[in-house]
């Protein structure tokens, strides 16, 4: 192979791994990228809804409870009925600040469970947004109970109120266990993003740093044999060994080669063969020289010398 060719190869296979290797880095690190903006666009928003719905609905009963104690000091204290008017205003609060939470919820979940990057993202959101539409109809359910109670207190009808208390506490506790696996469903699909974010991460940088090691080896190589070709190419303006008699060329491993063939091997030359014209007349005359010489001939002899 001609040394430009041996070239252009070499310099070709490393600009080939080089962006090769580039963009095999650029797409772990892209991936990776996807995983964060994931994980802070839709993990971390959810899981802080949920907490806020979480901790809403435990004040919402505290609340609850506080005005089912407050209903029964009324009549033996004035300042219980403030405070049991102050619990009920806080429940509503309360009530509608879950309900906000949850279509809010509802909304990042949604949209994440119908337009999420790939398979898995898409089936843990939806999952999640199952069990937020399942809490929503469970509170809506339960603060219509609670209002229910406080009717029944304000009409008087306490023993009805009492019984009706009773069977919440039972729904109540199923919502707050529906509540306890959505925080465990967010916190774990929130960790699990995370950890492949952090993953890729670390697999783009190896990959990196990888690359970075093999292209200074391969470039190492090119420098060698770069090296080797130019020594090769300089030698052939220094002084070459040649054979005065057959005009053979010693090549640097001690062989002797044709001319043309140490040429043809060692630089871009290509030869084709002519010949000079100092060589042609000298052809000519040992042609010329070598010819026999023609004699004068009888006719009888002309003749038979014609048809032989």
């Amino acid at each position: 192979m001609a040394p430009r060719t041996r070239i252009l190869a070499l310099l070709s296979g490393l600009l080939l791994f080089t962006a090769a290797g580039s963009m095999f880095a650029l797409f772990t690190l892209v991936r990776a990228d996807d995983e964060l903006h994931r994980v802070a666009g839709h993990d971390v928003p959810l899981l802080k809804v949920v907490t806020e719905i979480t901790a809403a609905h435990l004040e919402q009963s505290i609340r609850f409870e506080r005005a089912l104690r407050y209903a029964r000091d009324r009549e033996e204290s004035p300042r219980a009925v403030a405070r049991y008017e102050a619990a009920k205003q806080e429940f509503e609060e309360l009530a509608a600040g879950v309900w906000n939470s949850l279509q809010e919820g509802r909304g990042i979940a949604g949209r994440t469970a119908a337009q999420g990057d790939d398979p898995r993202t898409r089936e843990e959101a939806a999952a999640v947004l199952a069990l937020l539409e399942h809490i929503d109809v469970g509170h809506n359910a339960y603060a219509e109970q609670v209002r229910a109670v406080f009717s029944l207190l304000h009409s008087g009808r306490r023993n009805e109120a009492r019984s009706l208390a009773a069977r919440i506490e039972g729904d109540e506790n199923q919502l707050q266990q529906a509540l306890g696996r959505l925080l465990v469903e967010a916190s774990s699909s929130s960790e699990d993003a995370s950890l492949r974010a952090q993953s890729n991460e670390q697999r783009a940088l190896w990959v990196t740093g990888a690359l970075a090691g093999l292209g200074i080896l391969l470039g190492a190589f090119v420098f060698v044999h770069l090296a080797r070709l130019v020594s090769e190419i300089k030698s052939l303006g220094g002084l070459l060994p040649i054979c005065s008699h057959c005009k053979k060329i010693r090549d640097d491993r001690g062989y002797w080669n044709q001319l043309e063939a140490y040429f043809e091997a060692h630089s871009d030359a290509a030869f084709t063969h002519g010949i000079c014209a100092d060589c042609q007349e000298q052809l000519h005359a040992r042609v010329a020289a070598e010819r026999p010489s023609e004699s004068p001939a009888t006719p009888g002899e002309g003749v038979r010398t014609h048809l032989v």
